[in-house]
C-alpha cells in the first residue's frame, strides 16, 4: 500500500493553511472587538431621545389644530426632522399649511405662519365675506367685528383673524382676492355667525377694529 506523503513545509498546501489560519484568527479578533463594543454600548445606554409633536390623525390642509390633534413623543434624535415643533403651545390654534398624516412629526413648515394661538373659550371658524376685497386688506392677528349685511347688526364683536384665504388667478389671468377668513370667535357666537354668513341672508362684512 502506498503511503500518503505529507506536504513539505513551504509547499503551496502549507502556505494555504497558514493563510486560512490567519484569517480565522483575524475573524476571532474582530468578533471579540464587536462584542466588547456592544458591551460598552449597553452599559452606557442608548443615546437620549428628543421630544417632538406627533400628529394623532390624518388632517387636511387648513385644519386648525386642537389639543387632541397632537401628542408629545420622545423619539431617537435621528428620527426628528429639522424644524420639528416641540411644544403644543406652538401648534394648537394654528391652521395647517399642508395635509399631514397620522404619526407624522409636525414641523414648522406644516403650519401657517402669522396666525395667533386660539384663546380659551373660542372656536376657529371659516366664513366667506360678502365683500371679497376686504380679505385682501386683512392680516392674521387683526381684530374685527363681523356685521350681518341683511340688517347691519354686529354678529360677532372682536373676532381675531387667524388666517386669510390666499388670492387666486381668475379668467384671463386676472387676480382675484381671497374670499374669506378663518377667525377665532367666542363659542356661543359660532351658531349665529354661521347662520348670518351661510344662511342666504346676504352674508357678513368685516369691520376692522382700532389697534389696542
Amino acid at each position: 500500500m502506498a503511503r500518503r506523503l505529507r506536504p513539505v513545509p513551504g509547499t503551496r498546501a502549507a502556505r494555504w493553511r497558514r493563510v486560512v489560519l490567519r484569517r480565522i484568527v483575524a475573524g476571532l479578533f474582530a468578533a471579540a472587538a464587536c462584542w466588547l463594543a456592544l458591551g460598552a454600548y449597553s452599559v452606557r445606554g442608548a443615546p437620549p431621545g428628543t421630544s417632538a409633536l406627533v400628529v394623532t390623525a390624518d388632517l387636511p390642509l387648513g385644519h386648525v389644530l386642537r389639543p387632541d390633534d397632537v401628542a408629545t413623543r420622545t423619539l431617537p434624535a435621528d428620527a426628528v426632522p429639522a424644524g420639528a415643533v416641540r411644544a403644543p403651545t406652538q401648534a394648537v390654534g394654528v391652521p395647517l399649511a399642508a395635509a399631514v398624516g397620522r404619526g407624522e412629526v409636525l414641523t414648522a413648515v406644516r403650519l401657517r405662519s402669522g396666525g395667533p394661538p386660539l384663546a380659551a373659550g373660542r372656536r376657529a371658524i371659516h366664513v366667506p365675506l360678502a365683500d371679497p376685497g376686504a380679505a385682501a386688506r386683512l392680516s392674521p392677528g387683526d381684530h374685527i367685528d363681523l356685521v350681518a349685511v341683511a340688517d347691519g347688526a354686529v354678529v360677532v364683536e372682536d373676532a381675531v383673524v387667524i388666517d386669510v384665504d390666499r388670492g387666486s388667478v381668475g379668467a384671463f389671468g386676472a387676480s382675484e382676492s381671497g374670499r374669506g377668513l378663518t377667525v377665532g370667535v367666542p363659542t356661543d357666537r359660532v351658531g349665529p355667525l354661521t347662520a348670518a354668513a351661510l344662511g342666504g341672508r346676504g352674508g357678513v362684512h368685516a369691520a376692522v377694529r382700532p389697534a389696542a
